[in-house]
């Protein structure tokens, strides 16, 4: 578990605080809460760092859980289409490396 090799453990059992680690994947966010050392909850949510990919500003892949998201803020994602600015501002800087990926 992630959690374990990131140090989390070691650190809320060192320091007796509670943590919560995030794991962000491709497709997935797993998240433990760490009490006193000991992984007490543990989550996953079909979200992660990859859920779309761009390439000349057109879409070119959108996972389902991207579309909803993006649907919330009131931005249409769809395979084909230009990607609107506001979605890259919106939803894309300012997380990973600050920026959307674009296929080469």
């Amino acid at each position: 578990m992630a959690a374990h090799g990131s140090g989390a453990v070691a650190f809320s059992r060192d320091t007796g605080q509670t943590v919560l680690h995030l794991d962000i994947g491709g497709g997935t966010t797993k998240m433990a809460l760490i009490r006193a050392g000991e992984v007490t909850e543990t989550a996953a949510v079909a979200a992660g760092g990859r859920l779309v990919a761009m390439a000349g500003g057109v879409a070119r892949r959108v996972e389902a859980p991207a579309a909803v998201a993006a649907g919330h803020l009131g931005i249409r994602l769809a395979v084909g289409e230009p990607v609107p600015e506001p979605a890259v501002g919106r939803t894309g800087r300012g997380a990973g490396r600050g920026r959307w990926t674009e296929l080469a």
